[in-house]
C-alpha cells in the first residue's frame, strides 16, 4: 500500500521558508505603499483646502497641484523654477 503522508526533506523546509518570507516581504512592501498612499492623500487634501487667493501668493495654479505634489514628494524629477525673493 502506497503512503499518502508526504515527507517533508531539509530542502523543501528551506523552500517554504523561502516563500513565507517572500510573502512577509510583500506584506510589508504592501504597508509601505498603503502609507505612502495615505501620506500623498493627505497632502492633496491640504492643498486642496487653499484658496484661490492663496495659490496665487504660491505662484500655483489649482490644475498644477498634482505636478506639483509629484515633485514635492520626489516621486519626479524637479523642473519648477525657484526663484528668490
Amino acid at each position: 500500500m502506497k503512503s499518502t503522508t508526504l515527507a517533508f526533506s531539509p530542502s523543501s523546509t528551506v523552500g517554504v521558508a523561502g516563500a513565507l518570507q517572500r510573502i512577509v516581504a510583500g506584506v510589508h512592501w504592501l504597508k509601505i505603499a498603503h502609507a505612502e498612499m495615505r501620506r500623498r492623500a493627505r497632502a492633496r487634501d491640504e492643498l486642496d483646502s487653499l484658496d484661490e487667493h492663496t495659490l496665487r501668493d504660491l505662484g500655483l495654479q489649482r490644475s498644477e497641484l498634482n505636478s506639483y505634489l509629484s515633485e514635492a514628494l520626489h516621486q519626479v524629477e524637479t523642473t519648477r523654477v525657484r526663484r528668490g525673493c
